[in-house]
């Protein structure tokens, strides 16, 4: 059985990705929420400190705009013309969004280029009736996204790309029909350098069938063997690999009732007979879930989606049942449920401590590590992911700096920096406050003055020397452990300067 790929090219990428969010509520001062912008638009790319349009919708294209001219050509012939930058990053996640509606048709799917996609449909065609049929409902799935797609089958991935972006789209063409197709078109549409295909043309060579007479070792020796190879990968008589991209394993579970159920325990029973679903294959891969996310589709159509989280990989039904059992609380049935679907959308390799408290020894009593991270896992369900945090050491001697504030769910702590020397006080001064009156037998604050009876130091700390902060004015800090005789003790700092001497500040309490 001979291959049979589709190459789709999307002609105008950039341009219907805005006309898309023009639709979807993007609020543009040109152009209102139609489906194409009335007037002349063009995007454009900066190349060499010249601005050059790499795509115009069809108002532009009919006042003679086209793509390849200098912005300063285009202004030249339509003066009202609108640009955009053109903005690579969205338009690539824009075309891998075009590539997953085409996994409906084959798993094989690969982008080609930046504007073009590439589908192995080889033994597919005849689910959906022939190569015509799903031609036809591939345009169908695609065009309300972008109307300028050209598509073309063939038993070669490149002659598939020649026909589908210089040939006539909808062609399907077989190895019989393909030297025949691929005759009339330009020799561009072998994918040459500018170079060659200058060459090739200045000598009469414009079209690709009149390549066919000439021997393969004679382009070779005359143009290089690129020519000849991609003459021979288009023809089929060589092999021309194409990278598929593997797809994600998907690890989610499905129950569908018969009759609609209504009842609070039979919803509960629903999920968590998925939950042992859903761990039993996340077993088999060694994974545990991070998230997991709870489609719940009702009669009417309407579906109601929950999504817990958890701290660390996990695995356990029971625990993940009870996140679900919070969410479950005020869930309105209406007129019952007749389909549920979880899936494990965030996985990771299953880890013994919580990486939130991973390597802080005394955050938490040995052997508590399961009770810890389950403790998180409710408290982030219910108060938000981003709400329980934890702090995780610095590599900085700088107090204001040698921590680092972490979501628990994420935080990936790094192991403690190795440093030896006096203790740090439990509780850190947000801000530094100046003590007035301060001397090293007593001192005032909270409006009380303190006699000191016990002092320790002066421990010296310095900024890094690359750290240029405006909040650490002075290069050095003496600090010192002070005790009052309440036994309150506190970690105060002195720092001295040319214009204000010597100036002492608390910064830290004891517990």
């Amino acid at each position: 059985m001979s291959r049979k790929i589709v190459s789709v090219w999307f002609a105008n990428l950039a341009i219907d990705r805005l006309a898309r969010r023009m639709r979807t509520g993007w609020r543009d001062s040109v152009f209102p929420f139609e489906a194409e912008p009335p007037a002349p638009l063009a995007i454009i790319t900066e190349s060499g400190n010249r601005l050059f349009v790499t795509n115009v919708n069809h108002a532009g294209a009919e006042a003679g705009i086209a793509a390849g001219m200098m912005l300063a050509d285009a202004r030249a012939v339509c003066p009202g013309l609108v640009t955009r930058p053109g903005d690579p990053r969205a338009e690539g996640l824009f075309l891998r969004a075009l590539a997953r509606l085409c996994r409906r048709f084959t798993p094989l799917v690969a982008i080609d280029g930046s504007d073009g996609l590439l589908l192995d449909v080889t033994g597919c065609d005849h689910l959906f009736g022939g190569a015509a049929q799903l031609l036809s409902a591939l345009s169908e799935t695609l065009v309300p996204f972008t109307p300028s797609l050209r598509a073309a089958l063939a038993p070669t991935p490149g002659g598939a790309i020649a026909l589908a972006r210089y040939g006539v789209t909808g062609q399907i063409v077989d190895m019989a029909t393909m030297r025949d197709a691929l005759s009339p078109l330009p020799v561009t549409a072998l994918r040459l350098d500018a170079a060659t295909s200058a060459t090739l043309m200045r000598l009469g060579l414009e079209r690709i069938g009149d390549l066919y007479p000439l021997a393969t070792a004679a382009l070779s020796r005359r143009f290089g063997a690129p020519l000849a190879r991609r003459l021979r990968q288009a023809l089929g008589a060589d092999a021309e690999p194409v990278h598929f991209p593997r797809q994600r394993r998907r690890h989610d579970a499905v129950l569908t009732f018969g009759e609609p159920i209504f009842l609070m325990p039979q919803i509960e029973a629903a999920v968590a007979h998925l939950l042992k679903c859903l761990c039993r294959t996340l077993a088999r891969s060694g994974l545990g879930c991070r998230q997991v996310t709870l489609t719940i589709g009702r009669v009417d159509a309407s579906a109601w989606r929950l999504v817990i989280a958890t701290a660390n990989p996990a695995r356990s039904a029971g625990h993940l049942m009870g996140l679900f059992r919070e969410r479950l609380k005020g869930f309105e049935v209406e007129f019952g449920i007749e389909r549920m679907h979880m899936e494990a959308t965030h996985t990771g390799r299953l880890e013994g401590t919580p990486a939130a408290f991973a390597g802080l020894e005394g955050a938490r009593p040995a052997g508590s590590s399961e009770a810890m991270t389950r403790l998180i896992d409710r408290l982030a369900n219910r108060l938000g992911f981003d709400h329980v945090q934890t702090l995780t050491p610095a590599d900085s001697h700088v107090p204001e700096r040698a921590f680092l504030v972490h979501g628990a769910r994420f935080a990936d702590t790094p192991a403690p920096p190795w440093r030896t020397g006096p203790a740090r006080p439990l509780r850190l001064l947000a801000r530094p406050r100046p003590l007035y009156d301060f001397c090293l037998e007593h001192f005032s604050w909270n409006r009380r003055v303190r006699r000191i009876i016990a002092r320790e130091g002066p421990e010296r700390i310095e900024a890094e020397w690359w750290w240029d902060d405006p909040a650490w004015p002075t290069p050095t800090r003496d600090y010192w452990r002070i005790e009052d005789e309440h036994a309150n003790r506190f970690w105060v700092y002195s720092t001295t300067t040319p214009r204000t001497g010597r100036r002492w500040y608390l910064h830290g309490v004891f517990a």
